[in-house]
């Protein structure tokens, strides 16, 4: 999504994508809720079953996607990645200003990479030590922000608050539409505010939501339990669930964006897996005493960001590196002597050749 979406677009584009993210998440959890009327074993087939449809429609999805423009200019396909800017940027028009500008951007920066080479793991943290920080402490803040105690465990959090049974995941559903629609503010916000300040203050209401779901719930108060966790989560939508997604791509240079991708995304995964595994095993030993634990690391999670991450927002990828110290020491004179510059003659030539790049990739003219 970043690589595709403009600089003032990609903030809402992004926070899109998480909103069909939790979109899903609603869903299995009303179909869980209806399931449970059921008293035979299509109680869970039925939820199963519907896993697969999904993936099917995701399957058949992912041929209507189109390649990234900077990954086909990265590797020689200038044609097809023009042709991808201008069904991006203009309305299918490879002539289009908007177009061409981010082309010559993209191009001139796969040229400067070049000769720093692709970047592996360990090159990429050695290169990029703090974007490789950035893009893998959100994701790790992601998870021990405490979000997934509350979406894996919510039936057990609503038990051990008073709720119980069919009404425990009835809370659940209740709280999944809000945080459905807590995902909607970022849409404009990512952009009008920006990603710090969100961040900030999505990680404070966090960390005072979760001393609140610490305190009700060791005084047995089922209902604030309820609004505590609601105000939680939708906190998360706000901030932390979108941006967290968001920011490391974007910071992320060509030449090291799939290795530091990769890593950021194994950070989930096993902070995810931590969470997952440890979370019903500590409600059991501590209980209300785990929220805050969760809460404490919001409000680390808040003091990093503050420090440490940049605003991002309304910059191109390509502009990354004036945000940041670690900029190749190749400067833009050495660039333009040593870097290929497009002639007038090579962009008209690789315009002409569109009409048939699009027919290969399936784009309008």
């Amino acid at each position: 999504m970043s690589e595709i979406a403009s600089a003032d677009t990609r903030g809402l584009l992004g926070s899109a994508q998480f909103t069909g993210n939790v979109l899903g998440y609603s869903t299995s959890i009303w179909i869980d809720y209806g399931c449970s009327y059921i008293k035979n074993d299509y109680s869970f087939r039925i939820p199963l079953l519907l896993q697969v449809v999904f993936g099917l429609v995701l399957f058949i999805g992912s041929f209507a996607l189109v390649e990234s423009p900077r990954w086909l200019l990265e590797h020689d396909h200038d044609a097809e990645g023009l042709a991808v800017l201008g069904d991006l940027y203009s309305n299918g028009e490879t002539h289009g200003e908007v177009a061409l500008e981010t082309y010559r951007s993209i191009k001139e920066s796969v040229m400067i990479g070049r000769l720093e080479g692709e970047l592996n793991f360990i090159q990429a943290i050695r290169r990029y030590p703090k974007r490789i920080f950035i893009g893998c402490s959100a994701q790790m803040f992601a998870q021990f922000n405490g979000i997934n105690v509350i979406s894996y465990y919510a039936p057990l959090v609503f038990e051990e608050a008073g709720w119980f049974g069919r009404d425990a995941i009835l809370m659940t559903g209740y709280n999944s539409v809000l945080y459905l629609l807590s995902t909607l503010i970022p849409w404009k916000l990512s952009e009008s505010w920006g990603r710090k300040p969100l961040l900030i203050t999505g990680g404070c209401i966090m960390g005072f939501a979760l001393i609140m779901v610490s305190v009700c719930t060791k005084m047995k108060a089922s209902g604030l339990v309820v609004v505590a966790v609601m105000i939680f989560n939708s906190s998360f939508g706000t901030s932390w669930g979108p941006i967290g997604w968001l920011i490391g791509p974007e910071v992320l240079p060509n030449k090291a964006r799939a290795s530091g991708a990769a890593l950021a995304t194994a950070t989930n995964w096993l902070c995810n897996f931590i969470v997952g595994e440890l979370a019903p095993v500590l409600l059991e030993m501590i209980s209300w005493r785990l929220y805050l634990i969760h809460s404490v690391s919001c409000f680390v999670s808040v003091v990093v960001v503050m420090k440490v991450y940049p605003e991002t927002k309304g910059l191109a990828l390509e502009d990354m590196d004036s945000v940041f110290e670690d900029r190749s020491c190749i400067s833009s004179d050495v660039e333009s002597r040593r870097g290929r510059k497009l002639g007038r003659e090579e962009e008209e030539s690789i315009i002409s050749r569109t009409s048939g790049a699009n027919e290969r990739t399936g784009l309008r003219e």
